[in-house]
């Protein structure tokens, strides 16, 4: 799967004009969320980490990658030295093949 520029290739739906046009836009599929209240909320933030997480099994789903190998490396994001434990950012890296 290759990535979406949106911006170079929907210049017309996404980027302001100065002046109203109408406009056609072509179907597309979405993951979206509803509702209302404060997107400084704990409770935004929480659903904003789901869609996150659906986004990226969707894009790794198609991309069928399969794990080579039980070994892994842990790359730290944060400084484990400065940043409370439950909010440490890690990445794992692990060997992976195209199925």
């Amino acid at each position: 799967m290759r990535k979406h520029e949106w911006r170079k290739k929907e210049k017309q739906c996404c980027l302001p004009k100065a002046k109203p046009k109408l406009l056609a836009i072509p179907s597309s599929q979405f993951v979206s969320l509803s509702g209302a209240g404060n997107s400084n909320s704990e409770a935004f933030a929480d659903c904003i980490g789901v869609l996150y997480s659906i986004a990226y099994a969707i894009k790794m789903n198609s991309q069928q990658l399969r794990r080579l190998s039980e070994n892994h490396r842990e790359v730290y994001r944060s400084d484990f030295r400065k940043v409370a434990p439950e909010k440490l950012k890690i990445t794992l890296r692990f060997k992976v093949a195209k199925t």
